[in-house]
């Protein structure tokens, strides 16, 4: 066993900007909320991909920084001459951690550390190949938080099926080297429910590499509906704590799961 040790919590981070859900989401125990301003290079880069692309404007920062008790983040676009005013824009909104996605190079997350200034946490999003390689080098940066973007990262090499960065060894290997910051991949949804993999083997994962976060999915709201919100995020949370618990056999038979599923995907033909 864990020798006692709870498990720390899975932060469940919420894509949500309208006040009507975020005192919803509240009401249910979610208190980590995400604004998602990325839009630029979106929609052309997931053509085909299973993606959802809204626009939301810096501004909608403000209104969940109005919600007493709730942390706030911000997604922002890939580095480019827009992103010092896209900064100060989420800053002024009341972010209080900013992620930078599509990151390629060391020198654009050094500039984006610099135009953060201190202010808000930087945090990245490692989606691409590119960032993949320099892993090592970026986890010697000031950052807070590191994100594990499985769906662009899949896109950036041409992968099929996106979960296949767990199997390969690359997730495992970027926890390793970000040891020492929050980190989180995948996504989350109640129990029960996940497809093309089950929900369950994807939080055994999470549990296993340490997770300190994961955003609830796109469906999460779908797989919700006409059910008591607070009740099934209790139930994650306490599912959460009985992986924490789990000895090594259990924590192998788990992985064996998620991988021959994930190996399954790989095998069947595209439709």
């Amino acid at each position: 066993g864990s020798g006692g040790m709870k498990q720390k919590e899975l932060t469940l981070t919420l894509f949500a900007h309208e006040p009507g859900i975020l005192r919803e989401a509240m009401a249910a125990g979610i208190r980590d909320f995400i604004v998602d301003c990325e839009w630029r290079g979106k929609v052309e880069r997931q053509a085909g991909a299973d993606t959802y692309t809204s626009h939301v404007e810096v501004g909608s920062v403000a209104q969940v920084a109005a919600v007493p008790g709730g942390f706030v983040n911000c997604r922002i676009n890939h580095l480019g001459p827009w992103s010092e005013q896209e900064i100060e824009a989420a800053i002024a909104g009341g972010a209080q951690q900013i992620f930078l996605p599509m990151l390629r190079t060391m020198s654009e997350a050094e500039t984006f550390i610099r135009l953060v200034d201190g202010r808000a946490r930087p945090a990245i999003l490692v989606e691409t190949d590119e960032a993949v390689r320099i892993a090592s080098d970026l986890a010697t940066l000031p950052l807070t938080a590191v994100y594990v973007g499985l769906n662009d990262l899949a896109i950036s090499r041409n992968q099929a099926i996106i979960f296949e960065s767990l199997i390969d060894g690359t997730v495992e290997a970027l926890r390793e080297c970000f040891h020492n910051l929050a980190f989180g991949f995948g996504g989350v949804t109640i129990l029960g429910c996940g497809h093309p993999v089950p929900g369950v083997l994807l939080l055994a994962e999470m549990s296993r590499l340490n997770c300190d976060f994961s955003f609830l999915r796109r469906s999460y709201k779908r797989d919700v509906t006409g059910k008591d919100a607070a009740s099934e995020v209790g139930r994650l949370r306490s599912f959460w704590q009985r992986l924490g618990e789990r000895d090594t056999r259990q924590k192998s038979d788990d992985w064996q799961l998620l991988d021959a599923c994930i190996r399954g995907l790989l095998a069947k033909p595209c439709s």
